[in-house]
């Protein structure tokens, strides 16, 4: 029951978020670079995307933290690791994304 609740708030916070989360982004697919990879230009915009998020979407950024939080047992040791961080992590993108000035 409890990753029911969990699911059904992953998908409404992921809905309230701008963008959608099966969709590719018209510039073709997303590519991750490792922290390491990134250039010092890169790690900086990952840094002020997350601090516009947290201080304009405080509510948001929380409820993305304590959604991970709350279900460390089952996205952390079941076989819904991957797909379930994959699934948390486009959601993650998508809201830093929608921030004007971050697209």
């Amino acid at each position: 029951m409890k990753t029911l609740l969990a699911a059904v708030a992953l998908g409404a916070l992921l809905a309230s978020v701008e963008g959608d989360a099966a969709s590719p982004p018209a510039c073709g697919p997303r590519v991750r670079k490792g922290w390491s990879m990134l250039s010092c230009a890169e790690r900086e915009h990952y840094i002020d995307a997350v601090r516009t998020f947290h201080s304009e979407n405080t509510s948001d950024y929380h409820d993305f933290s304590q959604l991970h939080q709350n279900n460390g047992g089952y996205a952390h040791w079941t076989s819904a690791f991957l797909p379930w961080h994959r699934w948390f992590l486009v959601g993650y993108e998508n809201a830093l994304r929608s921030l004007p000035g971050f697209e």
